[in-house]
């Protein structure tokens, strides 16, 4: 999905100093803050339905939250996402959590919906048979 907010704002701002490992004295930032994203593409009409979409698992921690949606619904694929960081300080132990689930965001950027077309009877619908192999044919000149 073409998420704007995983490249810019405050919070990434702060996610991004969360580059070591562990801690053993609290992280303090400046702000508590937010994002929430939505994205609505119209699609062609030949995208009938869903062949699978993904599932994100929320989290709801006391430093903050994360929530990532999909749906299909008469050719409108609706995603949103949302990001909150509820403390300006992480103790060593919120710190692994949020570690964690900053890995758990990762994986589900990975994540992309497959969409039906016209034709095509769900996951195992027709499919194009393979390119043919190029040959190369060389002369050797003695």
């Amino acid at each position: 999905m073409p998420w704007i907010g995983k490249d810019v704002g405050v919070v990434n701002m702060i996610l991004s100093g969360t580059g070591l490992e562990k801690r053993r004295f609290p992280m303090k930032t400046t702000v508590a803050c937010g994002l929430h994203e939505e994205v609505s593409l119209r699609l062609a009409a030949s995208f009938t339905g869903t062949v699978s979409m993904p599932t994100c698992a929320p989290r709801d921690e006391d430093f903050g939250s994360y929530q990532r949606v999909y749906a299909f619904k008469d050719g409108v694929l609706a995603c949103s996402r949302e990001v909150k960081l509820k403390t300006v300080e992480f103790s060593p132990a919120q710190y692994l959590r949020l570690k964690q689930t900053l890995k758990e965001l990762q994986n589900d950027d990975r994540k992309s919906p497959v969409l039906a077309t016209s034709g095509q009877a769900g996951a195992g619908g027709p499919r194009r048979p393979p390119p043919a192999p190029q040959r190369r044919w060389s002369r050797i000149r003695a």
